[in-house]
């Protein structure tokens, strides 16, 4: 299954849970994304690295990614 890049916001920060009404309540999500947490977080804790080791915030380095490719 391809990586869905913005998969329920899961790339939208350096951790996988979050407490949010819709990390609560959006079962669709939970039954399609954490199920592949355990491979899908080394994708999260890459993207945190490359932003560390080039100085950038976190997000900025998502939409860098998105941008170089578009």
């Amino acid at each position: 299954m391809p990586y869905s890049p913005l998969a329920a916001g899961h790339l939208n920060r350096r951790t996988w849970r979050t407490y949010t009404l819709r990390s609560q309540t959006d079962r669709v999500a939970m039954g399609k994304y954490d199920r592949a947490e355990a491979e899908d977080i080394k994708i999260v804790e890459r993207v945190g690295e490359v932003a560390d080791k080039y100085g950038l915030r976190y997000h900025n380095c998502i939409s860098m990614a998105v941008e170089k490719k578009a």
